[in-house]
């Protein structure tokens, strides 16, 4: 897909990642903020996926539209572009009737699932070699078959044990945008991207 395209869906994916965390933070105090004043906020989650929806359409019909001009063909990116599309209509819906329970915040999790699936790149074939310059295809020789953004979050390691961890507050840090467990895949995503323009 074009860089635009990719860009595209990334701020599709933080702007969900956001609603999935004021999801869950306006669950978390539904009881203290009282009905009315929950609901009001619940709505306005509400028309914030809507409008990510609306952007999520966007970017399927600008894949059309490349695939019409190139002649190329992304079937899988736009069988996962519906699908999310389908769930951000389920997780309005929910969120219209008040819902900020974990049936919302686990199908705002399948939606961010699914968009960082979207950015993966298919594994390069087993004979050849990528690169570039006067003689194509004497780049490197690396044996990774995913894209940073399709680890994330992966726990693999067998032998991997619970341990306690003292945390010290920065102050004066805010933390905003994506959480901790995808900057490091997106800062190498966003330079390797950078790389290629």
């Amino acid at each position: 897909m074009s860089p635009s395209i990719v860009l595209d869906v990334m701020k599709i994916l933080e702007k969900e990642i956001d609603l999935r965390e004021e999801t869950r933070a306006t669950d978390q105090v539904r009881e203290a903020m009282g009905q009315a004043k929950h609901g009001k906020r619940s709505e306005s989650l509400a028309a914030t996926q809507v409008q990510i929806s609306e952007m999520n359409t966007k970017t399927l019909k600008d894949i059309e539209e490349l695939e019409e001009t190139k002649g190329v063909s992304f079937p899988t990116e736009k069988q996962m572009l519906r699908r999310v599309g389908t769930i951000m209509t389920e997780v309005t819906d929910l969120l219209t009737s008040h819902d900020t329970g974990s049936h919302t915040i686990a199908a705002e999790t399948e939606i961010i699932e699914l968009l960082l699936q979207v950015q993966r790149k298919p594994p390069p074939k087993k004979n050849s070699k990528g690169g570039g310059g006067s003689q194509p295809g004497s780049g490197g020789e690396g044996d990774t078959e995913e894209s940073a953004l399709a680890l994330i979050g992966r726990g693999d390691e067998a032998n991997a044990q619970r341990t306690n961890r003292s945390t010290q507050q920065t102050t004066g840090a805010i933390s905003a945008g994506y959480p901790v467990e995808y900057r490091s895949g997106l800062d190498t995503y966003f330079s390797e991207l950078e790389k290629t323009n």
